[in-house]
């Protein structure tokens, strides 16, 4: 079992599936791709399925139904989360489901319920914690090079593209992609975390019905403050600057680059440029995967999975009611 590839299917064959889950998967020797379904059938040619040897599926149903796929990895639409993850732990399958995991906390419990009565894996596909420079990250806060955080400042701008099942939904860019930063502050920081603060806009000029510009604000039990501003309506290049500042240093960094700075007394100290291994696609997106694959293997415990996922949607459903009641909540 060691050493033999775990066969997947994909269920989805949309822009993710397209231009992440895909590419790093065929790079992959630990899975071998047994078939990807989607509603339309012409994401056979779209995605080049016969020259790359993968079949297409006709139906959700006839994938999970095949004897020979042990994982399933779930790439559809939120709201269709809970319906088709429920189906694939009922049928014997383990489960890797694109984040938000159907967005809602008592669903996602009842999800993870069911995985453990199955004896099956349940994880949720939120990749920021294994972007080579954000796990880079990770090291040098673990290692003390910057000392105590204090301050984060997070700032995300472009133009959000939204999918048509997107545009009428009350909930859009705080769900969508804010939840991924309140993951990774998770991984950064740990969940000894007091209070949340949020605001959420809607901008006009963009075609969703729910929030385009929201602001989340995290404070520490040990006073550190972190401060995410999310703007999906920017008519601005898009661009994103991550600073975090220690007692000791500081490290700004975004998809492609690190950068530390540690203060030394009587010496004016410059950013240094620090070295980064990996790129996003593919050693994000088989990061998860690795962490189901490492357990079903081995059979031991994995540090993230879909119980800990429930605390950033926790997070999420939080900012949400910061800003719907217009005050800090406490945690």
């Amino acid at each position: 079992m060691l050493n033999q590839k775990i066969k997947i299917g994909i269920i989805g064959g949309g822009h993710i599936v397209k231009t992440a889950h895909l590419p790093s998967y065929v790079e992959n020797s630990d899975v071998e791709i047994s078939g990807i379904t989607d509603f339309d059938a012409n994401v056979e040619e779209k995605l080049n399925l016969r020259k790359l040897g993968i079949q297409f599926i006709a139906s959700t149903e006839e994938l999970l139904k095949r004897k020979d796929i042990e994982l399933v990895v779930v790439a559809t639409p939120t709201d269709s989360h809970f319906e088709i993850c429920s189906s694939a732990l009922e049928l014997g399958k383990h489960v890797l489901c694109q984040k938000p995991l159907g967005g809602k906390i008592a669903p996602a419990i009842k999800l993870i319920n069911l995985a453990e009565e199955k004896g099956l894996i349940l994880t949720v596909n939120d990749s920021f914690r294994w972007y080579p420079t954000f796990k880079k990250v990770k090291k040098i806060i673990s290692d003390g090079q910057i000392g105590d955080p204090f301050f984060t400042l997070f700032e995300d701008c472009g133009w959000s593209d939204f999918r048509a099942h997107e545009q009428l939904g009350d909930r859009f860019l705080l769900l969508r992609n804010s939840s991924h930063k309140l993951d990774l502050f998770r991984y950064w920081f740990g969940d000894n975390i007091k209070s949340i603060e949020s605001k959420i806009e809607h901008v006009k000029h963009h075609n969703v019905k729910g929030e385009t510009l929201t602001t989340v604000s995290l404070k520490y039990a040990d006073n550190h403050l972190v401060q995410l501003i999310d703007n999906g309506a920017s008519s601005a290049p898009g661009y994103r600057r991550i600073v975090i500042h220690g007692t000791k240093g500081a490290v700004r960094v975004d998809d492609k680059s690190v950068e530390l700075f540690n203060k030394k007394h009587g010496i004016r100290s410059k950013w240094k440029r620090v070295q980064v291994e990996g790129s996003i696609i593919p050693h994000a997106f088989n990061g998860v995967l690795g962490t189901l694959i490492e357990k079903i293997k081995s059979g031991k415990e994995v540090y993230y999975d879909a119980k800990d996922y429930i605390n950033t949607l926790k997070l999420i459903e939080n900012a949400y009611l910061s800003a719907q009641k217009k005050k800090t909540i406490d945690l």
